[in-house]
């Protein structure tokens, strides 16, 4: 997803709901699995995000090295 304004206080393992979607994408808990934040040259800001469904057990894999203990 494509911000028309960047948002620079997003970043990775942050939980994200979304709204103004369809039911089921709105009632679905979302977290960032990676954020690029883009200038233009003419003053622009936007930020990409690619997000991953929360409890999903196939992706959770991925973020056992961000557990600490």
């Amino acid at each position: 997803m494509t911000l028309a304004l960047g948002r620079p206080d997003v970043y990775p393992e942050m939980t994200v709901n979304a709204k103004s979607f369809k039911p089921d994408i709105d009632a679905t808990p979302w977290l960032v699995k990676r954020v690029v934040s883009r200038i233009d040259g003419i003053g622009g800001f936007t930020s990409s995000l690619e997000m991953e469904m929360r409890h999903d057990p196939t992706t959770s894999r991925h973020r056992t090295h961000f557990r600490k203990g």
